[in-house]
């Protein structure tokens, strides 16, 4: 393996490792989160899905596409610059986990307020 070869495996690995560190941090630190009285769910499709038990059947879904597609794709088709395809899953893991970081933020704020 060159050098070349190395730092796509490497990129491609962070790329699926930050799709589930973000969404497994944003599922945990939402669901502590929302136990404080002062803390809701803002979004109202995530609420829905919450509402509904879908909210970890979405994300497994989500996480399956993000790293599957890429690493399909990446696979079989050897066309110049296909490592493009990894900003798909590192945008979205990063802000997943700025999600999460957000969220702790908040809660922060309203235990400075309402402790419980």
């Amino acid at each position: 393996m060159n050098l070349r070869e190395i730092l796509a495996y490497e990129a491609e690995k962070l790329a699926y490792e930050l799709v589930l560190i973000g969404v497994l941090c944003d599922q945990l630190i939402t669901r502590y989160c929302l136990r404080h009285p002062l803390m809701y769910e803002a979004n109202p499709y995530a609420l829905w899905n919450m509402e509904h038990g879908l909210w970890i059947l979405i994300d497994v879904a989500i996480i399956a596409a993000m790293i599957g597609i890429p690493f399909i794709l990446i696979r079989r088709w050897g066309f110049k610059g296909r490592h493009v395809l990894l900003l798909g899953p590192m945008t979205y893991g990063s802000l997943r986990l700025m999600t999460a970081v957000l969220n702790i933020n908040n809660y922060l704020i309203a235990i400075m307020f309402m402790p419980i």
